[in-house]
Formats: C-alpha cells, structure tokens, sequence
C-alpha cells in the first residue's frame, strides 16, 4: 500500500524507522532516533573505542550543522557543505546502501 500511496515520490522520508517505509522509497534515520541508539550503544559499552569514536564523530557534525542551520537556515546550498563531513561519518558500501 505505501508504494501506491508514495508513487512518484523522489526524496528521501525522514522517519522514525518504521520497517515498511523502508519498502516503499529510500528513508533515513532521524538524527534524535541515530542519538538515541548511539547513546544506547555507549551505555552497553561504555569502554568500546569504536563506538566512542562514532559518538565524538557524529556529534561534530551534528553541532557544525546546527551551526549552518543556526546562521543560514535550511537552504541546501548551505547545507552541501557538510555532504564530504556526512560521509566520512557515514560511509557507503560500493552498492550506494549504508549497510
């Protein structure tokens, strides 16, 4: 149903990841959802260095885009800037999926 419903649609659905979005366009998380999990994370593990390192990561960015949004708005030639930032943070394997 989310298919018909979505025809046509060429953006990315920000969700809160409920799992039938994911078959009908292309979604991304949203950024409290990805701080929620990346807090959970750290709570599990307080002592994994790759966890922390994701954390310190992804808060950097997060604050430099705010800080963007904060002096500039939601413009996305503003925003573009920080595409590079974005994926150093969040590579993509070789077939373009985040997984």
């Amino acid at each position: 149903m989310l298919r018909d419903v979505l025809a046509g649609f060429q953006g990315v659905l920000v969700s809160d990841f409920y799992g039938a979005y994911e078959y009908a366009v292309r979604s991304a998380e949203m950024p409290i959802h990805l701080m929620r999990d990346i807090n959970e994370a750290i709570t599990k593990a307080p002592f994994n260095k790759e966890v922390s390192g994701i954390s310190i990561a992804f808060g950097k960015l997060l604050r430099a885009i705010v800080e963007t949004v904060d002096r500039r708005g939601l413009k996305c030639r503003y925003l573009r800037k920080h595409e590079r930032d974005v994926e150093k943070v969040f590579p993509r394997s070789a077939n373009g999926d985040p997984h």
